[in-house]
């Protein structure tokens, strides 16, 4: 989707392999222009790649060549050229959002209001945030306030759908997306590096006979399922923290929706920027590590100080928070809190059980 005017030129549809893929271009392309339409429009059908997918979704990214997937960054001889700066600007998240508040703004997602939900998840899912020294605490958090700003919108608007319908309303738990037939139920070990781009729900119009066109399929309302699919690519972000993951998740109020998604109430007082707990690491061993942290003495020295933030006074993992908090800046690459935050963990554990 082009953010400025919410109109999309080009749709990627993502497959598990270059041999389906390959299989199904030369499928549609045998079929000649008589019979590739949607509508008056005809479909121009090629074999495309990742890079190409991840250039158009951050076309702002200067001097960034994208390689199986991954940024490389190049130098550029231009005195004018400012160089790399981010993979996305405040700006086109902001247009991002304004196009769900007010989609009357633009014709194009005025006639198609989940569009923008739509490229949202695309951009969750396909933002790299594997390149960790890439990115700053600045732009990860301004990619959770949209998704957050928008999860918000749109939860309303299923909200006030599902309570003005006359009739009942289908509980999303019993139904199944594309997304949840191809990868499961929500889970970080089972969903791949890079969720599938929004088309994957939209599956393409049933072809018609032999030389007829494609029908057109009627337009498609703001739905619980579109819902369900944004609340799983925001949990999925793999840079956002546990206490914004904790915030995402509790933002939904119908159990429905939520039905499928695990995570731990002790999100909701996780002190840390970058440091995540592990997978399937059990709930009983995370609550001792935080009462490890929480009774050392320096931590605790903090607590009974009053010290703010971190979780509060009386949270889990006292106010290590707090004081990790005194040397971060927003500035800083999430490598950077990473690496900071974990000295602090590691100091900790020596202190309080004894060097390993």
């Amino acid at each position: 989707m082009e953010r400025a005017t919410g109109k999309t030129q080009d749709c990627y549809v993502e497959f598990f392999s270059v041999h389906d893929a390959q299989a199904w271009v030369k499928v549609i392309n045998s079929r000649g222009n008589v019979g590739n339409r949607i509508g008056d429009r005809v479909l121009d059908v090629s074999l495309s790649s990742q890079d190409e997918l991840l250039n158009q979704l951050f076309p702002r990214a200067k001097n960034v060549a994208w390689k199986d997937g991954h940024p490389t960054f190049e130098q550029s001889n231009d005195p004018y050229n400012t160089g790399f700066k981010t993979f996305i600007s405040a700006e086109e998240l902001q247009v991002m959002v304004r196009h769900a508040e007010q989609p009357h703004r633009s014709t194009y997602t005025l006639k198609c209001q989940n569009r923008p939900y739509e490229a949202m998840i695309s951009l969750l899912a396909k933002f790299p945030w594997q390149s960790t020294a890439n990115y700053t605490l600045a732009t990860r958090n301004k990619i959770f306030e949209a998704a957050h700003k928008m999860l918000f919108i749109l939860n309303n608007i299923v909200r006030r759908s599902s309570s003005s319908s006359h009739g009942s309303t289908p509980s999303t738990s019993s139904m199944t997306s594309p997304v949840d037939t191809l990868y499961g139920p929500f889970s970080a070990s089972t969903t791949p590096a890079g969720l599938p781009a929004a088309a994957m729900y939209n599956y393409p119009p049933t072809a018609g006979p032999a030389g007829m066109p494609m029908p057109v399929q009627p337009h498609k309302p703001l739905t619980p399922t579109l819902l369900q699919e944004l609340l799983r690519a925001s949990l999925n972000a793999q840079g956002f923290s546990e206490s914004q993951r904790w915030a995402l998740y509790t933002l939904i109020s119908s159990p429905s929706i939520r039905a499928g998604f695990r995570i731990s109430p002790i999100c909701s007082a996780w002190p840390f920027q970058a440091v995540r707990r592990k997978e399937r690491m059990e709930e009983d061993v995370v609550e001792f590590y935080a009462g490890v942290i929480k009774g050392h003495p320096y931590v605790a020295a903090q607590v009974q100080g009053g010290g703010g933030g971190g979780g509060g006074s009386g949270g889990r993992f006292g106010e290590v928070g707090a004081m990790i908090a005194r040397d971060v800046e927003e500035k800083m690459s999430l490598r950077e809190i990473g690496a900071l935050e974990e000295r602090v963990v590691e100091q900790i554990l020596r202190d309080q059980c004894g060097e390993s």
